[in-house]
């Protein structure tokens, strides 16, 4: 292919895209500066990014949908979430994304799919967030209601939630890197794992204490659903676990050695 042929060929590529929503001010191109996020700052956020409040909806999940029917579900996930994450990085650093700057969902759902899939994008994106800060708040006034009383402290269960949302969650929240959040994952992340050693260790004292019919089974958890309705019912709740693709681009943006490899290595 001669330059005339190539220069063709870029101008029909261009016509083919079409231009994203004037609103949307991305911070750079794929190639703009390295940035300061390490494999360990890099993994810590994302898996602070995916383990949450989806975490403590597992066992629900798995009393619905029967232990071996979640736990197939469980393995399907990461898999799937794994190769999501392949797939959105090979997006963001193919060709065609790296010559029009494409650094985002917004980027790459308005330049292929124009203002009306990118419309979409958003409103599907604030419901999502807005759900997800919904349940956070929740689960933060359930356990707070918990273990304050615990603790000697009598306060109600909103005005603790509030004041700890106003002086942790608020000023969290206002960071614009993601990086800059690792310290504060990391502590998140020990403290889900402390939650799963927790649950795991009194699941299975219980279970070689008492036997399966008078521990878990007790409680509700079968082997088996009841309907194969169960099962649809809790896959939502194994999905949301997983989430972290809301945050992936900012991971990737801000990563030192930005590219797929590491990325990966960040996934797994």
């Amino acid at each position: 292919m001669g330059p005339h042929e190539e220069d063709t060929a870029a101008a029909d590529d261009d016509d083919l895209v079409p231009t994203r929503p004037p609103s949307f001010r991305p911070d750079g191109p794929p190639d703009r500066p390295p940035g300061t996020g390490t494999l360990p700052s890099s993994t810590v956020n994302l898996c602070s990014a995916t383990l949450g409040a989806g975490v403590l909806s597992l066992p629900y999940a798995c009393r619905t949908g029967g232990l071996l029917p979640a736990l197939c579900l469980l393995l399907l996930s990461a898999a799937v979430t794994s190769v999501s994450v392949d797939v959105l990085v090979a997006c963001l650093t193919h060709p065609v994304s790296v010559r029009h700057g494409w650094v985002g969902y917004e980027d790459l759902v308005s330049g292929l799919g124009g203002r009306g899939l990118y419309v979409a994008l958003v409103l599907s994106m604030v419901a999502f967030c807005f759900g997800s800060c919904v349940a956070y708040v929740d689960v933060v006034g359930d356990i707070l209601g918990r273990v304050l009383p615990a603790l000697g402290v009598q306060v109600g269960r909103n005005t603790a939630a509030v004041v700890f949302w106003g002086l942790f969650m608020v000023p969290l929240s206002a960071n614009r890197k993601v990086d800059s959040l690792k310290y504060a994952s990391t502590v998140g992340v020990f403290g889900i794992c402390l939650l799963i050693y927790a649950v795991s260790e009194e699941a299975l004292s219980s279970l070689l204490a008492r036997g399966y019919r008078q521990s878990w089974g007790s409680s509700g958890y079968t082997l088996l659903p009841d309907s194969p309705l169960d099962v649809i019912r809790c896959y939502p709740l194994i999905c949301f676990a997983y989430s972290c693709q809301p945050n992936l681009f900012a991971i990737y943006g801000e990563l030192r050695d930005r590219s797929p490899a590491t990325m990966r290595k960040v996934t797994m």
